[in-house]
């Protein structure tokens, strides 16, 4: 894990082996869907099978021009693949997981929670990014099928003056998290090319 203890966020977000908690991230410049704009995403680990492991990518642009929001939703799809190509195994299929995503964007749980189960699957083809939100929600629906999916926001950028909390606390844990996370998305776009990735250990050097 990055940065701080954390003691308090072991409770709270009940990090344990059998517990996927992953902190997720977009970034995107120039952030106008323009085919001069780069995206990264980024996703961290810090509880169960993938614990303390990074996920991080330059986001593919040749059907669709990135954007922040593209990013930080693809974010949130590689990470819920990572975990079901993971629980898919034959070794693992028994056991059952929990999954908590931590991301600083609300639209994409707004999407997952209150807008897309009500769409009718043709709705699909009407919104932005079709092949993301469509993708998104039958892996969404299908890692629900056996584990028991929480998708937590908090605020990016230290807007709540998490970076000032107490070491050890949840704030300053999921402050630590993000903003490495925030780092790792923006490294991606900057240093990685379209369509590439890495899945590692994290480097705390």
């Amino acid at each position: 894990m990055i940065g701080s203890k954390f003691n308090d966020a072991e409770s709270i977000l009940g990090i344990q082996p059998f517990h996927h908690i992953a902190f997720t991230d977009g970034s995107c410049y120039p952030n106008n869907k323009s085919k001069n704009s780069r995206g990264g995403y980024a996703s961290v680990f810090v509880s169960g099978p993938f614990n303390d492991k990074c996920l991080y990518g330059n986001l593919d642009i040749s059907n669709y021009n990135a954007s922040n929001i593209r990013a930080e939703g693809i974010a949130i799809f590689k990470t819920l693949e990572l975990i079901k190509e993971f629980n898919d195994k034959k070794e693992t299929n028994k056991k059952s997981y929990k999954v908590t995503i931590v991301t600083d964007c609300m639209f994409w749980i707004n999407m997952l929670e209150t807008y897309m189960p009500k769409w009718k699957k043709d709705k699909f083809k009407e919104k932005a990014n079709p092949d993301l939100t469509q993708n998104l929600w039958i892996l969404y629906n299908d890692v629900k099928k056996n584990n028991e999916i929480k998708l937590i926001h908090m605020k990016s950028h230290n807007k709540d003056k998490w970076e000032s909390c107490e070491e050890g606390s949840y704030n300053k844990f999921c402050f630590d998290q993000n903003d490495f996370a925030d780092k790792l998305c923006s490294y991606a776009r900057k240093k990685l090319t379209p369509k590439q990735f890495k899945f590692e250990d994290i480097n705390f050097e």
